[in-house]
């Protein structure tokens, strides 16, 4: 009789909150809640923030702009949205 062994690793799946959306009127507004897991985070489109790349980047667009935020892991994606209405 013949027998194998697997080791499988489960990961904790990515999880974004982009935060509420909100209004810019001269000072940057704090995008984000909860980016969590391991992974990539990303935001888009990188116009008007401060950083692309981390969990609460500082938003400051001239036009009222619908972010994205996305956290991958291994290719487990997790989105979410947040829009920032400019008010100046």
């Amino acid at each position: 009789m013949n027998s194998a062994t697997k080791t499988v690793t489960v990961s904790a799946l990515p999880y974004a909150e982009a935060g509420a959306d909100a209004i810019y009127s001269g000072t940057p507004v704090l995008l984000g809640d909860t980016a969590n897991g391991p992974g990539t985070i990303s935001w888009s489109p990188a116009s008007g923030l401060n950083d692309t790349t981390v969990s609460q980047p500082l938003a400051s667009p001239s036009v009222t702009t619908t972010y994205t935020l996305t956290v991958n892991h291994n290719g487990c994606i997790a989105t979410d949205m947040v829009t920032v209405y400019v008010n100046l």
